[in-house]
């Protein structure tokens, strides 16, 4: 009988202030745009693209998401301005998260980490690293998109926080839901 799996993601969540802004850009656009996806999960950067894990080993997978938080230091992270990714038929706007190279070795540990313990296969993981909140996301089309970022592209945005978790988000009826949460070591490190 094969098991049963659920789809998770992992994340840092923005933290309440800050997602309470970007949340608002989401709704805007949403109504004026037609690109609800984005608001169907918390704001937040993607660390771990979605994958699929046993439904009888979720506590190994949140065993391993605190393990690794855990030994991991605290750290700021900035967000400015806006960004897209051009794809024709799935285009994307986001806010750009400033080079961290903090975020950039969490994410590349986090991906090495879940290798090891064969919760994400090899060849899942090995996209390129490029942090990033989603405002519009791929349910916008070229029409909108055209209109959205010509309005976006030189909007302002600026925001930063210090990073004290990572979340593992679980797919819900269509929806991302916080499942876990995994605090960092409380000592900031510098960039």
């Amino acid at each position: 009988m094969k098991s049963s799996s659920e789809l998770y993601f992992v994340a840092i969540v923005l933290p309440d202030e800050l997602a309470l802004r970007v949340r608002n850009i989401q709704e805007d656009i949403s109504k004026r745009f037609h690109s609800e996806r984005s608001l169907h999960s918390p704001p937040h950067i993607t660390l771990l693209p979605p994958f699929n894990f046993p439904v009888e080993s979720k506590e190994k997978l949140e065993s391993a998401i605190g393990d690794f938080a855990s030994q991991r230091m605290r750290f700021e992270i900035t967000l400015s301005g806006f960004n897209c990714f051009k794809n024709r038929a799935k285009p994307v706007i986001f806010i750009h998260v400033d080079e961290n190279s903090a975020l950039s070795h969490l994410q590349k540990d986090l991906v090495n980490d879940f290798e090891r313990l064969q919760i994400i296969p090899v060849e899942e993981s090995r996209r390129d690293f490029h942090p990033h909140c989603t405002v519009a996301f791929r349910d916008l089309s070229a029409k909108f998109f055209k209109i959205a970022w010509n309005e976006f592209k030189d909007k302002r945005f600026e925001g930063s926080f210090l990073a004290k978790e990572i979340c593992l988000l679980k797919s819900t009826r269509g929806f991302w839901i916080p499942s876990y949460f995994a605090g960092f070591h409380p000592e900031p490190q510098k960039n």
